[in-house]
C-alpha cells in the first residue's frame, strides 16, 4: 500500500526469503517516509496565497478530494470583508461558513491569523472552527458598522438581505413585532426614528412590555434557540422620557417673562398629545430672535416664522431628535413645529406688542396675569349688545378675569351685563348707580376659541369698560 511518504519495493516477496541487504534497504525507505511526515508539519496545511475572501492553500502533499471531516489549516494572508471561499490543491473553491451555516461576516478572518476549516458531510462547504485566544485583552474591542436597515414588522438582522456588521442603524417608524437573528448572534442597533417594539413570545423585551423608541435610543439583541430573540439591554437617549406619568399629565413647565425677547420655561414633565411619550425638559430659556435651535438660550420660533407685532404665540414642549426642548408657534395645532419633532404638548401662550416685544406677565398655576392689564373695551357708550375680543390666547377656551366698570347717563341705575362667549350664559353684571356713582365689578367669564365674550348695554349707558386682568388657562399645569 503506497502513500506520498512510502512506496513498498516488493522486497522481499511474499513467503520468500530475502537477503539482509534488501530487507535493510526496505527499512531505510520506511525510515525516510517517517522523516518526511515529520518535516511536513501537518497534513492539509499551508500558507494562504489567495486574495481577501478567496483563500488559496497548496498543501504538501496535495489533497486529491474534499473528504468529509477533513481539516485544512492555513495562515491567512488577508482579512476577509464578507462571504469567503477556500480552494485547496486547486480542487475548486468552496464556501467557508460559520458554525450555524451562515456566510462569514467581515473580520471573521484576520490577516496573519491561523485558521482551521472542516469539510462538511456533503463536501460542499468548509466550516470555520473556533480559534479561542487566551490571555488578557489589552487593545480595543472593535465592532463593524453595517449598512442601515429599514424598520419592518419582521426586522431581519441575521446577515441576510444585505444586512452587514454587528452594529447598525434602524431607520423608519414601522412597528417591529419580530426580529430574525441566528442563535448566538448579537447585534447592537441605534434607532433613527420612533418605531414601537412589541413584546411577545419570539421578541422578548426588558420588563415584558412594549417599547416606544425615540431617535437615538440603542438596543442590544441576542438570538436564542427556536427563533427567539432577546433584547438584553435598552438605553434611552432621554431617560426622562421613560418616566411613567399619568395619561394627560402636565406638571411644572411654568412660563415666565425674562425680557422683551426671551421667555423662561421651568422644568417639568408632561405626557405628549398622543399619551405615548413623557416630555421632560430641564429649565430653559428660549428667544424670539429666530428659527428654533435646540438648547438653552437659543431661538425658539417655529419653521418659517419670524416674530411679528401684536401677535399671540403658543409655547410647546417637544421631543426633537430624542431630546426635550421648547418652541413657539402661531398655530395652536403646532403646524410649524421643527423638523424632527416626534412628540409635543402645549404649555402656554404669550403675546407681543406693537414694538415686537414680549408683553410682561406672571403665571401662577393655571392663572396668567398681565403686568399692565389692557383695556379691551374702553368707555363704550352704545346701547346694544355686542362681543369684545379679550387679551387671552386664541384657539382655546379660557376663563378671563375681568375688571368691569359702568356709568349711568341718567338718575336710574344702569346694568352692564357680561355673558360667556362659549355658552351665552350670564356670568355677571356691573351696575352704575344713578349719575353719581360709577360701578365696578370683577367678573370671571368664559371665552370662545376666538377669545370673545358678550356684553349687553342699556339706553342709559354713560360709559362702560372691560379690562382683562388676566385669565385662567385650563390646558396648562395646575400644580406649578
Amino acid at each position: 500500500m503506497s502513500n506520498p511518504f512510502y512506496t513498498p519495493t516488493g522486497n522481499p516477496g511474499t513467503q520468500v526469503r530475502g537477503t539482509s541487504a534488501a530487507i535493510r534497504a526496505e527499512f531505510v525507505l520506511i525510515q525516510q517516509g517517517f522523516a518526511a511526515v515529520a518535516n511536513i508539519g501537518g497534513l492539509n496545511s499551508g500558507l494562504d496565497t489567495g486574495a481577501a475572501n478567496a483563500y488559496v492553500v497548496t498543501p504538501n502533499p496535495a489533497m486529491t478530494s474534499y473528504p468529509q471531516f477533513a481539516d485544512i489549516t492555513f495562515v491567512a494572508a488577508n482579512t476577509n470583508t464578507g462571504a469567503s471561499t477556500i480552494n485547496a490543491s486547486a480542487l475548486g473553491a468552496i464556501p467557508i461558513v460559520r458554525r450555524d451555516g451562515s456566510a462569514l461576516l467581515a473580520g471573521d478572518i484576520q490577516a496573519g491569523g491561523l485558521y482551521t476549516v472542516t469539510i462538511s458531510a456533503t463536501g460542499a462547504t468548509a466550516q470555520l472552527q473556533a480559534n479561542p485566544l487566551s490571555g488578557q485583552l489589552t487593545g480595543a474591542l472593535n465592532g463593524t458598522l453595517g449598512a442601515s436597515v429599514a424598520s419592518a414588522s419582521t426586522l431581519v438582522l441575521n446577515g441576510t438581505a444585505g444586512v452587514t456588521g454587528n452594529y447598525l442603524h434602524v431607520t423608519g417608524a414601522v412597528a417591529i413585532n419580530a426580529i430574525t437573528l441566528g442563535a448566538g448572534q448579537m447585534r447592537q442597533v441605534v434607532f433613527d426614528s420612533n418605531p414601537t417594539l412589541t413584546n411577545g413570545a419570539s421578541l422578548i423585551l426588558p420588563g415584558g412590555a412594549n417599547i416606544a423608541a425615540t431617535p437615538g435610543d440603542t438596543a442590544t439583541f441576542f438570538g436564542d434557540a427556536g427563533g427567539v430573540v432577546r433584547c438584553v439591554a435598552y438605553t434611552y437617549i432621554n431617560p426622562a422620557s421613560t418616566v411613567t406619568v399619568p395619561l394627560n399629565y402636565i406638571g411644572g413647565l411654568t412660563l415666565s417673562y425674562v425680557s422683551t425677547t426671551t421667555l423662561g420655561i421651568a422644568a417639568g414633565q408632561a405626557r405628549d398629545t398622543t399619551n405615548t411619550y413623557t416630555i421632560a425638559p430641564s429649565a430653559i430659556n428660549k428667544t424670539v430672535s429666530g428659527t428654533w435651535v435646540a438648547g438653552n438660550n437659543n431661538a425658539g420660533m417655529g419653521t418659517g416664522l419670524t416674530v411679528a407685532p401684536s401677535t399671540w404665540y403658543h409655547a410647546f414642549a417637544i421631543i426633537n431628535s430624542g431630546l426635550s426642548d421648547v418652541y413657539f408657534d402661531t398655530s395652536i395645532t403646532a403646524a410649524n413645529k421643527p423638523a424632527g419633532t416626534t412628540a409635543l404638548r402645549y404649555i402656554g401662550s404669550f403675546k407681543t406688542d406693537a414694538s415686537v416685544h414680549i408683553l410682561p406677565f406672571y403665571q401662577v398655576g393655571q392663572r396668567f396675569y398681565w403686568a399692565a392689564p389692557p383695556p379691551d373695551l374702553n368707555s363704550y357708550t352704545g346701547n346694544t349688545a355686542g362681543t369684545v375680543t379679550l387679551s387671552t390666547p386664541p384657539g382655546i377656551v379660557t376663563h378671563p378675569i375681568l375688571l368691569v366698570s359702568a356709568v349711568s347717563s341718567t338718575t336710574s341705575n344702569y346694568p352692564f351685563i357680561i355673558s360667556s362667549g362659549l355658552t351665552g350664559a350670564v356670568d355677571g353684571q356691573c351696575v352704575g348707580v344713578g349719575g353719581s356713582f360709577q360701578g365696578f365689578a370683577q367678573i370671571q367669564s368664559s371665552t370662545n376659541t376666538s377669545s370673545q365674550v358678550s356684553y349687553t348695554a342699556a339706553n342709559n349707558n354713560g360709559g362702560s369698560s372691560i379690562t382683562t386682568l388676566g385669565y385662567i388657562n385650563p390646558k396648562v399645569a395646575a400644580n406649578n
